[in-house]
């Protein structure tokens, strides 16, 4: 792939005789600089932007961009797309490693992947094809194609900031948590947002007691490993079949605590792997993380561990009894006395000692709560 010229000037500014940090702090200035002329440009050639009549008349031919890195958005997105696309033929362009998300329901010539850095160019006749544009997280990139395309057909924006020109924008500023989002966005669609992934004649795989999910994006989303210890006690005790799995990052790092080893701990690698494993359980134990959205997904129950920062906005299904969520106390935004913390005092215990008031009893409590009530269900 061709090296684009930001890419090329780090580069050069690393090869400099002038410190590369002073470079790229120069780029950074003139980057907001370029981005505040953007935002009043877009803002201008956004002002007639067309997008009211959705709901009244649906689209039929739907391009969807995702810039959007997280696992969890996609989730999220999925759900939004799979129920567009009983109606309008839905084309996405998304990151590479979100193509097995995808690819069970749309046909392989309507996904187009870049690599795990750049989401790949949009193909021209997409965009000629299309009667609306959803644009999925803000990019310089899909800011220039809601500038480019606002006046030729409905732009939906998704997290996508001020909207930047968009007919319609749903920015997280104005919602109480992600799921609102894309709620939103779906009644403006004028479809329903799926409460699960559609599987239509697909037979439900047999359940496998509990799956406990050890891993997260960084030790301070993670409870600490002695507590998973202390939970596997008591799982044995009161005769819970479970099993604990984690991702090949997340075994490298457990591998750091004195408590590896008391625990059996299967690594889990690849997307599908993870996927059958969670749709196989009764019951999903996870940090807060695409596990969760993935696991509430497929409708299994959850109980979750959640950072207080992380607690209001990425976890919105406090309100279904089938997903039990616990969080360390108020809302609060993660220090660098806490990461110093997590990472380097107590880098032995993999985890954020803030979750520390939440027991493992407690825990142990909330699954067995919930195997109650999927037993009857599930039988």
């Amino acid at each position: 792939m061709p090296m684009s010229p930001i890419h090329f000037l780090y580069n050069l500014g690393g090869q400099c005789s002038f410190p590369a940090l002073a470079w790229q702090r120069l780029l950074g200035r003139f980057n907001v600089y370029l981005r505040r002329a953007l935002v009043r440009y877009l803002r201008w050639r956004g002002r007639s932007a067309p997008g009211a009549g959705l709901t009244e008349r649906p689209p039929k031919r739907v391009l969807v961009v995702s810039e959007s890195s997280g696992l969890g958005d996609a989730i999220l997105l999925r759900r939004l797309l799979e129920s567009l696309a009983r109606t309008a033929t839905v084309r996405v362009v998304a990151r590479r490693y979100h193509h097995s998300l995808y690819a069970d329901y749309l046909p392989e010539d309507c996904y187009r992947a870049g690599d795990d850095r750049y989401f790949g160019f949009v193909p021209r006749s997409w965009l000629e094809e299309a009667d609306c544009l959803i644009l999925h997280a803000q990019s310089l990139r899909s800011s220039l194609l809601c500038a480019r395309w606002s006046r030729r057909l409905p732009v939906v924006a998704i997290m996508f900031g001020e909207g930047f020109g968009a007919g319609a924008c749903f920015p997280e500023s104005a919602y109480p948590n992600v799921l609102a989002v894309f709620q939103a966005a779906a009644e403006h669609l004028g479809v329903a947002l799926l409460p699960s992934f559609d599987r239509p004649g697909e037979p439900p795989l047999p359940r496998a007691g509990v799956l406990i999910h050890l891993g997260s994006s960084g030790p301070v989303k993670n409870w600490c490993f002695p507590h998973f210890v202390e939970l596997h006690r008591l799982l044995d005790e009161a005769g819970v079949p479970h099993r604990f799995v984690a991702g090949r990052k997340d075994v490298a790092l457990l591998r750091r605590s004195r408590d590896w080893g008391r625990v059996e701990v299967d690594c889990l690698g690849s997307f599908v792997e993870f996927r059958d494993t969670i749709r196989s359980a009764q019951v999903v134990v996870c940090h807060n993380t695409s596990v969760l959205h993935l696991a509430a997904a497929y409708g299994v129950p959850t109980v979750s561990i959640n950072h207080p920062a992380d607690y209001r906005w990425w976890h919105p299904y406090r309100v279904d009894p089938r997903h039990i969520a616990f969080t360390a106390g108020e809302e609060c935004p993660r220090d660098l006395a806490e990461k110093w913390d997590t990472l380097v005092r107590h880098r032995d215990l993999c985890g954020n000692r803030r979750f520390d008031p939440i027991l493992p009893s407690q825990v142990a409590a909330a699954i067995r709560r919930l195997l109650d009530g999927t037993t009857q269900e599930v039988s």
